[in-house]
């Protein structure tokens, strides 16, 4: 049955027929009958592709373009889903989603009463806003149902390709990677008296969320890093402590930490909800799988990405960052390095990725300093616009971020069963995925030990 519409108080007119489409005059029979629109918003439907086969009962999965003009772009539309002209189901879609010309999926219930045969799917504009649209908008495709009608005939559906497919739900809505960290970059001094609060709601909010990857520039003191002065003239930061979260250029200009930030008594929480609203969408997935070699001090690393099929919208020059850092003291979150694959100054620009079916690897290796301590070390790798200029005018924003530590699971090097004796000091465990657990899990366990060794456990 067809749903009651509540007509809009603002008239929509005119539809745009894209595909195959005829002009039909189309009457009403809901409650109150809706009146037909001339103006000039506009929306296309083009390119329906489904199942090449359906069971009564189960579901089809189809696709289609639907292109809309920009005066739509705050509408609402219905279409209907028909069955050889038997209307069968409608959906809503809001077409400032649509505004891009691009491939859409939906899935249909079949009805259980559909016999065998081929049959005809035509998807098409029921009202926008309320309104009926004066000619009708449909696009059509064949399917089949049971053994009959196929006829041997090619299959109207091309094999999906999922490294092509566009990242959308059922209803054509953007779908975005997971985020992973979000990045906290804190400029900072042994000297400066304002640093520590500043320090500690940081960590406050770090323990509170753990969803933070924070990395310490300090600059004019004994931890000073290479490119900390020179990061702040670019990023046009000013004094200590200063801090940017996601590179989102717009709290630059005011990047110095507002008092109330760690003097409120949120815990955290004031800082963490200015972070959290400065993230962009999450375009790129990050997988860090780091081998440590304690007895040379040498640190190899595969960096892997996968992007989502619409990246380009929101990264023009994706690159990749990676920083070693590490807890000293009191002085948690401390940069040591950053590093690129040939050892350039692409390490502070950012590495330019190359996706490949939206896949991606770069690949790192370094040597730890002799007073570095791996134990205490972090790897943090995350993926933003690459920097182009000594002096930023737009956001080098950060779309993902991931956080490993340095001396995780990376390679075993035994077997063990849990029950075996030892007087080895165990500083951490892991399970297969690379998160930390806090007591033995059932299954295998990764095992790091307080002389450097790695071990697989078997905890039954």
């Amino acid at each position: 049955m067809k749903k009651t519409f509540i007509l809009s108080a603002l008239l929509l007119s005119g539809i745009w027929a894209n595909g195959h489409c005829a002009t039909i005059s189309n009457g009403m029979n809901s409650q109150s009958e809706m009146k037909q629109t001339y103006s000039e918003t506009r929306i296309g439907l083009s390119n329906l592709s489904c199942d090449a086969k359906g069971t009564s009962g189960g579901k089809l999965n189809f696709k289609l373009d639907i292109s809309v003009d920009r005066t739509a772009y705050n509408s609402k539309a219905w279409l209907e889903f028909d069955i050889d002209g038997k209307p069968i189901d409608y959906d809503e879609i809001s077409l400032s989603n649509y505004y891009y010309n691009h491939g859409y999926s939906f899935s249909l219930a079949l009805p259980a009463t559909l016999t065998d045969g081929t049959k005809t799917l035509k998807v098409k504009v029921y009202s926008i806003d309320g309104y009926e649209p004066y000619s009708e908008v449909a696009c059509s495709a064949q399917f089949t149902v049971g053994n009959s009608g196929g006829g041997g005939g090619e299959d109207p559906v091309k094999p999906v390709d999922p490294d092509n497919e566009p990242d959308v739900d059922s209803h054509g809505n953007k779908t975005f990677k997971k985020r992973q960290y979000h990045l906290l970059e804190l400029f900072t001094a042994t000297w400066c008296r304002n640093c520590p609060a500043a320090a500690s709601k940081i960590a406050a909010a770090e323990a509170r969320y753990g969803d933070l990857a924070v990395a310490a520039f300090h600059g004019d003191d004994q931890l000073v890093f290479t490119y900390t002065n020179y990061m702040k003239s670019v990023f046009g930061l000013d004094g200590y402590p200063s801090i940017n979260y996601n590179r989102d250029y717009k709290d630059f200009k005011n990047s110095r930490i507002p008092y109330s930030y760690y003097d409120d008594n949120s815990n955290g929480q004031v800082l963490h909800n200015n972070i959290v609203k400065s993230a962009m969408p999450s375009v790129v997935s990050i997988a860090i799988a780091p081998k440590y070699d304690s007895y040379y001090k040498t640190l190899s690393m595969d960096v892997n990405m996968s992007c989502s099929s619409f990246i380009d919208e929101y990264l023009n020059n994706p690159a990749l960052y990676v920083l070693l850092v590490e807890d000293i003291g009191r002085y948690k979150w401390t940069v040591r390095a950053m590093l690129s694959p040939d050892n350039s100054n692409a390490a502070f620009y950012g590495n330019p990725i190359k996706f490949n079916k939206r896949k991606a690897k770069l690949s790192f290796k370094t040597q730890l300093a002799s007073d570095w301590k791996a134990d205490n070390m972090r790897i943090i790798a995350f993926v933003g616009e690459r920097i182009t200029s000594n002096k930023l005018t737009s956001a080098p924003r950060v779309t993902n971020c991931e956080m490993v530590d340095l001396t995780g699971p990376g390679t075993p090097t035994a077997i063990q069963n849990v029950n075996a004796s030892g007087s080895l000091q165990e500083i951490a465990r892991y399970n297969l995925k690379g998160e930390r657990l806090s007591i033995p899990v059932k299954g295998i366990n990764i095992v790091k030990y307080a002389d450097g060794s790695i071990r697989k456990e078997i905890v039954k």
